[in-house]
């Protein structure tokens, strides 16, 4: 498939082939983190998701789905996480964080479109995104607060979904929650993107720009 988008800022498009592999159907639960052991306070994690972070860490907190204490939050997608706890959890499961080229096949519909549903900007309805519940977030970030504040169960999203050939879906690839990736980020023009085309691409050198980046996906 086509990966990349030449519409973008910094037009860029190459040529990937990924072979074969197992991806989730909906994002991690806050029941299944609770059931690894796996899950410990970590006050870093508070800033791990920059849609979801606030100020004020008593209100971050009071937003973040996974509790010390199982509530009614347990079938909610965890967030809150860092990338290494997300990695650990994978481990643990005998898989790893999709990479960047898995990700992007299977958001795109197996099929180049721009999001799963194929093109067009999605309403409110269509998939869960602009759910800020900071007030002072620009209009575009709480144009749709009136559906919910936040996380939402696993398939909210009327059209954020994927069908498989055996009937299966997968869930909210575009909304809902960030997905941390296997990627290390680098720009389009460091070494990670100079082959094409390329066969199940994964960057792991760190940038000369941001050494620090990581991929996120989704919302």
């Amino acid at each position: 498939y086509w990966n990349g988008d030449p519409s973008f800022n910094t037009p860029f498009e190459r040529l990937v082939a990924v072979s074969p592999f197992f991806i989730d159907l909906r994002e991690v639960t806050c029941g299944e983190v609770r059931a690894s052991g796996l899950a410990f306070l970590d006050v870093a994690a508070l800033k791990a998701d920059p849609y979801l972070y606030s100020s004020d860490p008593a209100k971050t907190i009071h937003y973040c789905t996974y509790t010390q204490n199982a509530a009614d939050k347990e079938g909610l997608p965890v967030n809150c996480v860092t990338r290494e706890l997300a990695q650990k959890f994978c481990e643990a499961r005998g898989a790893t964080l999709p990479t960047e080229a898995q990700f992007e096949f299977v958001q795109g519909a197996r099929r180049d479109a721009s999001f799963p549903w194929g093109e067009g900007d999605p309403t409110c309805d269509d998939a869960v995104f602009s759910r800020s519940f900071e007030a002072s977030k620009p209009p575009e970030w709480r144009m749709c607060v009136d559906h919910g504040v936040g996380v939402a169960p696993p398939g909210s999203g009327k059209l954020d979904r994927v069908r498989m050939p055996d009937g299966g879906e997968i869930v909210d690839l575009s909304g809902n929650l960030s997905e941390w990736i296997a990627d290390s980020y680098q720009t389009t023009d460091e070494p990670c993107f100079k082959q094409n085309p390329v066969v199940d691409p994964i960057c792991r050198e760190a940038s000369t720009v941001n050494p620090d980046g990581v991929v996120v996906r989704g919302d």
